[in-house]
């Protein structure tokens, strides 16, 4: 198995091949049963795009214009529907009044799978997250013992309801396996087509000095130093316009190009999701914003190691990153200088944050 495949491996926690081999397989329908995959609707090539938003750290800001409060005002299921006219409601549910819903009844939310699959469901708002897992196995039989469902990095718990959690109408849930007892799982392929290994770079023995500005949107650009980084396939990606992505035929270069996106990183390790959002609520805190939540990511890798998912290859240790763009024209920033601890960037919503690049570290 490749280093790449590895590193894959690790964040997913399935069974990856390569695409050759996945294709071979494709052929010969019977080896399914003989190799005994027993969740076939699972089985596929893997979404880049799919993997990286499953891992987006989400989190609250610290002061809104809303008065965004703590984690306090997410309600239990009986004190929301109790306390429905009570001024202190949370924000969260006075926004699911505002926008005419109803927490009775069903509003249309995705399920999606690392491979892209998509999963219309119609759950109740206040149904448990045990309840969701039960409609994703009526429709693509997989025991609900055997679903890992995560919403803005966060992994569900089943005896949580969906508005704890803040999940509205048409919000994404991605879908892992866990699997246990040894059985043996479909198998996702990486299509090697979604790399551009032109724009490969391995900087595992290069180190820029202080002096040294590459700059990328306007923002100084702190390069993957120590790193080595795959290239995602992202040319015409989100269109035919690719300024987002400056000259990319230009290597080195120290200056910014018009709409261009500036460059960040964040971790893959979903266990520390948690500690990157409240570490970047509590640094939010005393500021004002115009919306409530965001995606938490830094331009500095050393900041994103922090929360990078470490894993073994061939008796070495290693860590993984992903590289982004950010949309300069929605970004806050909260400085190392007010933070102590490191540069912060939030991005209201996933698409003001692409992946472009996939950085391995020994």
């Amino acid at each position: 198995m490749s280093l790449f495949n590895a590193a894959i491996l690790a964040i997913t926690k399935e069974v990856v091949q390569p695409y050759e081999e996945y294709v071979h397989k494709k052929k010969y329908e019977q080896e399914r049963e003989q190799n005994n995959l027993i969740y076939p609707h699972y089985d596929g090539i893997i979404s880049f795009d799919t993997l990286h938003k499953s891992l987006l750290v989400w989190g609250k800001l610290g002061d809104v214009d809303t008065e965004i409060q703590d984690d306090k005002t997410i309600h239990k299921e009986s004190n929301m529907i109790n306390d429905a006219n009570n001024s202190s409601q949370s924000v969260q549910y006075n926004n699911l009044l505002e926008g005419k819903q109803s927490l009775r009844h069903h509003p249309l939310i995705y399920v999606k799978t690392l491979s892209g699959q998509i999963l219309n469901l119609n759950p109740q708002l206040l149904d448990r997250v045990e309840k969701v897992k039960e409609l994703i196995r009526e429709k693509i039989a997989i025991p609900v013992e055997h679903q890992r469902l995560i919403f803005q990095g966060r992994t569900l718990a089943n005896y949580k309801s969906l508005i704890e959690y803040e999940v509205t109408e048409k919000s994404t849930l991605y879908l892992f396996l866990s699997l246990h007892g040894g059985c043996k799982p479909s198998v996702l392929s990486l299509d090697t087509t979604h790399l551009d290994p032109r724009f490969d770079r391995d900087l595992s023995n290069v180190f820029d000095s202080n002096d040294e500005k590459f700059m990328r949107g306007n923002y100084r650009y702190k390069r993957p130093c120590g790193w080595n980084r795959k290239a995602l396939k992202v040319l015409n990606k989100y269109g035919s316009n690719n300024a987002w992505l400056g000259p990319y035929s230009v290597n080195n270069r120290y200056n910014s190009y018009d709409n261009e996106w500036p460059v960040s990183y964040h971790g893959t390790d979903k266990s520390n999701c948690n500690s990157i959002a409240k570490e970047g609520y509590k640094l939010s805190k005393g500021k004002r914003f115009a919306y409530g939540h965001g995606i938490y990511s830094t331009p500095d890798i050393n900041v994103a190691a922090g929360y990078a998912l470490k894993f073994s290859h061939e008796n070495e240790r290693y860590c993984i990153v992903f590289q982004n763009r950010v949309n300069p024209t929605t970004l806050i920033k909260i400085s190392s200088a007010n933070t102590g601890c490191g540069e912060y960037w939030i991005s209201p919503n996933d698409d003001d944050i692409r992946p472009y690049g996939i950085c391995i570290k020994k």
